[in-house]
């Protein structure tokens, strides 16, 4: 359980940091895209892709932790499938992340905290993402409500 308590803190820490920097470019983007009148209408449009890579890059890597956790047997398995591949372990990871939970892939032993954990993360990392959003989309209309 400890280690699966470490790599789900080293998990979520990480995920942290690298969504405050995906935010961050896409805002200092933003604010390029909004001064540049050729790239002003596709401003939101980049915002939200770039943002949309950096949740699949969260979720990628708790897949990759759910398959390297799952090798060895002792920090548990995901139940319903043989052998679960890495896409198998992301489609499980974007299951928890956005909270949708299929219940076709259920985490068994220790990974159950670490599945939850993920949950909240998504949640909590999903409500900054439209925040920053509704802020950045509150500033362009300011400047341009066409």
């Amino acid at each position: 359980m400890l280690i699966t308590l470490s790599v789900t803190l080293v998990l979520v820490i990480f995920c942290v940091i690298l969504h405050y920097e995906a935010m961050r470019v896409m805002g200092r983007a933003g604010d390029w895209l909004h001064r540049n009148d050729a790239w002003h209408r596709w401003h939101l449009s980049i915002l939200v892709c770039g943002l949309l890579v950096a949740h699949v890059l969260e979720v990628m890597l708790f897949g990759l932790a759910y398959c390297g956790l799952i090798d060895g047997a002792a920090y548990g398995e995901i139940v319903g499938s043989q052998s679960p591949s890495l896409a198998e372990c992301t489609y499980f990871s974007f299951a928890n992340y956005s909270s949708l939970g299929y219940g076709d892939l259920v985490p068994s032993g220790p990974l159950r905290f670490m599945a939850g954990m993920e949950a909240l993360t998504g949640l909590v990392l999903i409500g900054w993402t439209a925040s920053f959003m509704y802020l950045q989309m509150q500033r362009i209309w300011e400047h341009d409500p066409t």
